[in-house]
């Protein structure tokens, strides 16, 4: 059977203000593209009273979501102004994160050796344990 890449399918998820957003590769690692603590739409999007700052981000949204995911297959951020510092202080924000997932592997057409190269080979089953029959057995045949 050939190995191909998974073609990286960018997914972005948000939450509102005071949730926590939970990301996870069922295949590979977390590769964040972008993250932003703020808000940039209407009240259409986390809907509130409180959204009339329509143009704040945390200036630290990507360097915090990184540390926390960077090169993980999970992780947590919560999304509130205790994280990420207030960027507009009286509006109800939200975190979006722009992330794929790198490595993982799919069966179909060529390619994809280098990456199978590059995945770690899978550690060498443990040796059985000798049922009580078996270990009588060596004992009776070797007793030293």
């Amino acid at each position: 059977m050939l190995w191909a890449p998974i073609t990286k399918q960018i997914k972005n998820p948000r939450v509102c203000e005071g949730s926590t957003l939970d990301i996870a590769c069922e295949e590979g690692t977390i590769d964040v593209m972008s993250a932003s603590y703020g808000r940039q739409h209407g009240p259409d999007v986390c809907p509130h009273a409180a959204t009339s700052d329509q143009n704040c981000d945390a200036v630290n949204s990507m360097d915090i979501v990184g540390a926390a995911c960077q090169g993980e297959t999970a992780c947590s951020v919560a999304a509130t102004n205790g994280v990420f510092g207030d960027p507009c202080g009286g509006t109800f924000k939200y975190l979006t994160v722009n992330y794929s997932c790198n490595g993982g592997m799919q069966s179909g057409g060529g390619g994809g050796l280098l990456a199978a190269l590059k995945k770690k080979p899978a550690a060498a089953p443990a040796p059985a344990a000798q049922s009580t029959a078996e270990a009588k057995r060596v004992v009776a045949v070797n007793p030293f």
